[in-house]
């Protein structure tokens, strides 16, 4: 029963991030109707990222709950319909359970129902609080997280990769239909927010000559050089996008050498010289 509540709705609040559409190989930024996504994120688009997260907020069918039963409560916070007495009483409730398990429970019913209200303040804090204090291994919450925040801008770069790395050490719980997809996406969010970084802080020392900036400057220009090669890497080994990686690649690194990984010249854009004919190391 539950989990058909979850599979009508959170493919569509996905659709706040990521539409509900298929997914483009086309680069560019698609804006969600109620949240304008900054320009500036290299031209990378995230739309279709996430695909049928079905289950992310589902809570285990046995968990109970001292505020009212969570199987009562999940299919109303599914629907945003949870009331404030209720979600005050859940949130005494999950700091004074001692069981994860329990907390577990609580946390999703919680994060699905600010979801489904739209408050992504409230929602951003369940979801935080869920992955610091009660369980970072679901691998769909800590994607859903890392590209929420990719949303944000280069403040949230940090938070964006750390996510989406927790996210890669869970990857093999998902099943091969969306394992290459998704993997895909987190060395995407990984770069993007790293190169983001990057010009952040070069348009930072160009006021502020300071060389503890130009220190981060060069971290975060190393870091989108490597992370880009990974995602690079990646794509092409997965059938997936890889031009705007290996331009993203070249920027960083300064030089085409690095970058080589024997292209087959079979996506627009892709330098029909670049390397041999030999496929890229396992980035998995």
């Amino acid at each position: 029963m539950f989990r058909g509540i979850a599979l009508l709705v959170i493919p569509c609040a996905l659709a706040l991030y990521a539409g509900c559409g298929p997914k483009s190989k086309s680069p560019g930024v698609t804006a969600a109707p109620e949240e304008v996504i900054p320009e500036t994120w290299s031209g990378v688009s995230f739309e279709g990222e996430l695909g049928e997260l079905d289950n992310t907020f589902e809570v285990a069918s046995d968990a109970g709950a001292r505020c009212d039963s969570l199987m009562r409560l999940e299919p109303l916070a599914m629907m945003g319909r949870l009331e404030e007495d209720q979600i005050i009483c859940l949130d005494h409730a999950i700091r004074h359970e001692d069981r994860q398990t329990e907390k577990d429970s609580i946390s999703r019913v919680l994060m699905a129902d600010a979801w489904a209200k739209g408050d992504m303040h409230r929602w951003e804090g369940a979801v935080r609080r869920h992955l610091e204090e009660i369980d970072r291994s679901d691998p769909n919450l800590c994607f859903l997280f890392a590209l929420h925040l990719a949303k944000q801008g280069y403040h949230s770069g940090y938070e964006a990769i750390r996510y989406a790395e927790l996210a890669l050490e869970n990857r093999r719980q998902w099943g091969p239909e969306e394992h290459a997809t998704r993997v895909n996406s987190l060395f995407k969010i990984r770069a993007v927010a790293a190169q983001e970084l990057w010009y952040h802080y070069e348009d930072v020392f160009l006021v502020n000559k300071n060389p503890e900036i130009m220190s981060q400057v060069d971290k975060w220009r190393a870091n989108a050089k490597s992370m880009a090669r990974e995602w690079l890497e990646w794509a092409h080994k997965a059938d997936e996008e890889y031009v705007t990686a290996y331009d993203m690649c070249v920027s960083a690194a300064g030089t085409l050498d690095f970058c080589e990984i024997g292209f087959d010249d079979d996506q627009e854009g892709a330098p029909a010289d670049a390397g041999d004919a030999n496929g890229p190391h396992d980035a998995g």
